[in-house]
């Protein structure tokens, strides 16, 4: 194999292993995307959750003979 070849050979090698990096860097930035999402989804459902639930207020809060 001459010179030529063997630099041919190794550049396409190359390459092909940098797409394939760049799938995989595409697969994790997709993850990491739906995580977020998801994150930001739960985050504010229990913002959600605690506004819909009343607050004990001085009058309400527990005391030890209401335990």
């Amino acid at each position: 194999m001459s010179s030529l070849q063997q630099l041919i050979a190794t550049f396409t090698d190359t390459t092909a292993n940098l797409i394939t990096q760049l799938r995989e860097l595409d697969l994790l930035r997709e993850q990491v995307r739906k995580a977020e999402e998801f994150y930001h989804l739960a985050e504010q459902e229990l913002r959600d959750a605690d506004k819909s639930s009343p607050l004990p207020t001085p009058n309400k809060l527990p005391t030890p003979n209401n335990l």
